[in-house]
């Protein structure tokens, strides 16, 4: 392969990666606040 194609696979793997984390983080964070909404209603 050519090394820019090889740069760009590995720059797509990357940012990948980051949304997945940044996904899964956001969805943590948004069962969190439901928690503690609930908390605050009682």
């Amino acid at each position: 392969m050519e090394p820019v194609y090889v740069v760009l696979f590995i720059n797509l793997v990357i940012w990948t990666g980051l949304f997945v984390y940044l996904y899964k983080i956001n969805n943590q964070v948004r069962k969190l606040n439901g928690k503690l909404q609930n908390l605050q209603k009682k």
